[in-house]
């Protein structure tokens, strides 16, 4: 498991080297499944709610800031697509939170270009712009 770790940061790392992006790391909230509009066209999506913790940062730490970001379900035809993985590393988190080393779920957006703005103006992040982890975190919150 930590090689899997290893191999997602070390491509982060490499994608911020080509791209801008935008990292989010702290407590799994909560998650849900919607169905977006588009131009009037339904797109699948998740919501992911992040309670917002600074990595490795001592207290004090921002309180009650949560983040809510959807994006794009597209399996791609493959059994599992990225926002799918994103639940996985969601609900994994949720599971092991209170644990001694307190893991986080990082949320990274690669800021290509804008999100997509859905019909009731939600901001919705399309495949292949975001990846979802578990990181640990050696501040306890």
């Amino acid at each position: 498991m930590k090689l899997h770790r290893y191999l997602i940061t070390a491509a982060l790392l490499a994608a911020s080297a080509s791209a801008q992006q935008t990292l989010i790391t702290g407590l799994a909230v909560s998650t849900q499944t919607a169905q977006l509009t588009v131009g009037g066209v339904p797109v699948n999506a998740r919501e992911l709610v992040i309670e917002v913790y600074p990595l490795n940062t001592p207290p004090p730490w921002p309180i009650g800031l949560w983040r809510y970001t959807w994006v794009q379900v597209d399996t791609g035809g493959h059994k599992w697509g990225q926002a799918d993985w994103c639940n996985f590393w969601f609900l994994k988190e949720q599971q092991e939170q209170g644990t001694k080393t307190v893991p986080y779920l990082m949320l990274s957006l690669m800021l290509t270009g804008d999100p997509i703005e859905t019909d009731d103006g939600t901001e919705l992040y399309p495949t292949g712009t975001f990846v979802c982890s578990q990181v640990s975190n050696m501040f306890v919150p």
